[in-house]
């Protein structure tokens, strides 16, 4: 239906004749195109905020931003657009009615999770392309955190609130125009980040920025840094991503190629796969920052911080040496989402992997009802178990840190840095391919080998190998004793 209607919308506007003329050259959708376009509007948009938008009256600010997200969404879903437009109704009348209740939040998820899942599972085209239903994916968590933080804002006893909650409750019932403002909100909508409604609020009615920022803004430089990363990754896109694409992983070609270099260019495919996640990531961070809504208080120093929209730490994605840490780079403001609405709500379990495996499943879900997303968060898990199992290995042995000094760090890094690539890619896999019968193949012409480093070497460390360490070691306790 969404290419139906972009069809007809081409045959009546030259714009779209344009856009599809110029698709050709480039050698990018028209989709995809469109969406590249838009991500890049947001920085002039959001100089033109942050200059005439930002000390209007709330109500102004709310219709600017409505305004323009809702103009995105039309010049790139067009009548699609108005899946955003019930949503927001849906969602802002649920909260005039029950609002601040347990009910609400649970009426918040059921309904925004259904609708997604509703919009993914009537998807017939390539499940990956573009459409209507990837900002609906970011606005179903927006809403529900927002249902959360009203809840949390209603609570009676304030204190029983962590610090987080505490950051983001809101205590009022917010307007149609506060949700629309919210919801819409150019700079994040189109592929994130997420950000409370409390911080939203706090830019519109001049609550945020200080009176330094105000007069003297110097959120410059951190946007310009943004726009010019999220250009070299955009670079990788569009140049380097159709080389190691996901067609050539299932091709003959591949497949018949060395096991070494198919391997190798797994490890490749995932390098050029994420850095569409990452173009789109940092350029809505510095289009964040222009507007105000990024600032993050001061520093240590006492200079401005613009990192509160950052959904990509670069420079710890591409120097991290633990999957730990890569993972704690990537799709930073998803995973705090997650952190914050689920898995800290989630501690009256009292077991804390049981939490951790909880919202790694919710994520699944919330990607889609795919076996893959599911494969790939699970497979996430076992990469942090796998990390700390290799740790007690190498601790078992006797052996010392792996980086010492200078040397080692010049021999370790690229060592590290290729198993840390190739454990990443390994699971975006089944991520892109998502039905068993598809990514098992491309599995399968790989040796599974992602699967013997990360699951059953760990697996047999900790039900074999650990167990018969410590019998050992207890049975040579009491001799050593003795003598």
């Amino acid at each position: 239906m969404a290419h139906l209607g972009m069809l007809k919308m081409m045959e009546i506007n030259p714009i779209s004749t344009f856009f599809e003329e110029l698709s050709v050259i480039v050698g990018v959708g028209v989709v995809d195109l469109r969406f590249y376009v838009t991500i890049l509007l947001c920085y002039p948009l959001g100089l033109f905020a942050r200059r005439y938008v930002i000390s209007s009256a709330p109500n102004t600010q709310h219709l600017f931003y409505a305004a323009a997200g809702l103009s995105m969404a039309y010049f790139n879903y067009g009548l699609d657009c108005l899946h955003y437009v019930i949503t927001i109704v849906v969602n802002f009348l649920l909260l005039q009615l029950i609002g601040g209740t347990r009910l609400s939040v649970f009426i918040s998820f059921v309904y925004n999770m259904g609708y997604l899942m509703i919009c993914y599972l009537n998807k017939k085209e390539d499940f990956h392309a573009l459409s209507w239903d990837t900002p609906q994916c970011v606005l179903c968590l927006k809403v529900i955190g927002m249902a959360f933080d009203v809840y949390d804002g209603h609570k009676p006893n304030k204190e029983k609130l962590n610090r987080d909650q505490k950051e983001n409750c809101v205590p009022r019932i917010p307007s149609l125009l506060e949700v629309s403002g919210f919801s819409l909100f150019f700079a994040g909508f189109m592929s994130g980040p997420q950000f409370s409604m409390r911080q939203y609020l706090l830019l519109t009615n001049c609550q945020l920025l200080p009176k330094s920022e105000m007069k003297n803004p110097s959120n410059l430089v951190p946007a310009a840094r943004c726009f010019f990363l999220g250009l070299i990754y955009l670079f990788m896109t569009i140049v380097c991503k159709p080389v190691f694409s996901n067609k050539y992983l299932l091709s003959n070609e591949f497949k018949n190629a060395s096991p070494v270099y198919r391997v190798y260019a797994v490890l490749l495919w995932g390098v050029f796969d994420r850095s569409t996640y990452i173009t789109a990531w940092l350029m809505a961070e510095g289009s964040c920052i222009l507007t105000g809504l990024g600032y993050n208080g001061v520093d240590k120093h006492g200079r401005s911080r613009w990192d509160h929209c950052e959904n990509i730490n670069v420079s710890k994605y591409e120097t991290s040496l633990t999957f730990r840490e890569l993972i704690s780079s990537y799709n930073v403001k998803t995973n705090h989402w997650a952190r914050r609405h689920v898995y800290q709500r989630l501690r009256f379990l009292g077991v804390r992997p049981l939490s951790q495996m909880l919202t790694l499943l919710f994520l699944a879900f919330w990607h889609g009802p795919y076996t893959g997303y599911f494969h790939a968060f699970i497979f996430e898990f076992f990469e942090l178990f796998s990390e700390e199992a290799l740790m007690q290995f190498w601790k078992m042995l006797g052996l010392g840190p792996v980086v010492v000094g200078k040397t080692s760090y010049i021999i370790a890094f690229p060592l590290l840095r290729i198993l840390m690539l190739l454990g990443f890619a390994y699971p975006f896999i089944s991520f892109q391919f998502l039905l068993w019968p598809t990514y098992n193949e491309v599995y399968a012409s790989i040796f599974f080998i992602g699967h013997i480093v990360f699951v059953i070497l760990p697996l047999i460390f900790l039900l074999v190998i650990k167990p018969l360490h410590l019998a050992y070691t207890s049975l040579r306790a009491p001799s050593s004793k003795s003598k």
